[in-house]
């Protein structure tokens, strides 16, 4: 039987979040037009990952959990945005940017774990200040929030336990594994993006919002149509179902990853190998040609075809050569006459 998804407002899944992160979510969450603004950002940063971005600046307008995100003023865009950073401070190599990132990401876990992960790894292994940075940011954070409130961690917990006693969330596994199969020749950030999804609860439609990074990364038409039938969730209206989930955001990721860096790449280089061998029997049958059209004291035709002052040509390519016994000179005066 279909899990449903919840369908309340985020007063439930936000207070599922430690509760020194509400400092940041209320920051943002109350106006609507800091939550546009931010969306706005949020995705032209992710959008910048591809080299074609410009191409996909309407992708976004055209997967539904981002639509449901802004309409429902939820801060996943927040944490999006905080998500993009990520990676473009990786790339950039950042460490300052890194560090700050990863540790406000791990103040929502189902929200930002695994790119915060991501942040410590590269930090650990290309720029070790990252890891500073993190240590000085979460000390503040997490020991701020037990200064002023002393229990929040145990007063987290049971509002954990009340979250999941009532909404029941579904998951995606193990049937997400897939997804994460055929998305392991994405670029790392979307991989990693995928792993964020499959590997926690599903609280609504915007909890898949950062699929959004694997089909940045897969581009082109095929992004285009593929995040585009997401809508079919809402024109058709659809029951807010995990099987409906399935079928319109996760199966055309993962045939869409499937097609981009599995199937296609193969049907290229096989391609490429049988245009040599091709090419190679058209030059074998020309040839063959020019020898049978010689052989029959013709021309030969087509693309074999010599030239019949070709035949009078020397080695070095500009003299004419004389026939035996005569003189070059007497040669020449009858070629120009």
């Amino acid at each position: 039987m279909a899990s449903p998804f919840c369908h309340s407002r985020c007063r439930v899944s936000t207070t599922a979040s430690p509760p020194h992160s509400t400092v940041y979510l209320l920051s943002v969450y109350p106006c609507r037009w800091r939550l546009g603004v931010l969306g706005g950002a949020s995705v032209l940063t992710a959008l910048r990952l591809s080299p074609s971005w410009r191409v996909l600046i309407v992708l976004p307008f055209l997967f539904l959990p981002f639509h449901r995100s802004v309409t429902l003023g939820q801060t996943t865009l927040l944490w999006f945005g905080l998500a993009a950073l990520l990676v473009s401070a990786i790339y950039a190599r950042q460490p300052w940017v890194v560090g700050i990132t990863s540790a406000l990401l791990l103040l929502k876990p189902q929200n930002g774990l695994f790119f915060a992960l991501a942040g410590l790894v590269w930090g650990l292994l290309v720029q070790r200040r990252t890891l500073w940075w993190f240590s000085g940011v979460s000390l503040g954070l997490w020991g701020g929030a037990f200064l002023f409130q002393p229990d929040w961690f145990s007063a987290w917990i049971a509002q954990l336990q009340l979250y999941q006693r009532i909404v029941h969330p579904p998951s995606l596994l193990p049937g997400g594994l897939l997804l994460l199969i055929t998305c392991w020749r994405l670029p790392w950030w979307a991989r990693v993006a995928a792993a964020q999804v499959v590997f926690f609860p599903l609280s609504d439609l915007y909890s898949a919002l950062p699929l959004l990074f694997c089909w940045i990364s897969i581009g082109g038409p095929l992004a285009m149509g593929g995040a585009g039938l997401s809508w079919l969730w809402s024109i058709w209206g659809l029951p807010n179902t995990i099987d409906v989930f399935w079928w319109l955001l996760l199966w055309p990721l993962i045939l869409g990853s499937a097609w981009r860096t599995w199937i296609h790449p193969r049907i290229i280089a096989i391609m490429n190998s049988a245009l040599p061998q091709v090419h190679l029997r058209r030059l074998r049958s020309q040839a063959r040609r020019a020898q049978s059209a010689e052989g029959r004291g013709r021309r030969p035709r087509g693309p074999g075809r010599v030239p019949r002052r070709q035949h009078l040509l020397g080695a070095e390519g500009g003299a004419l050569v004389a026939p035996e016994g005569q003189h070059p000179a007497a040669h020449d005066r009858h070629a120009r006459r």
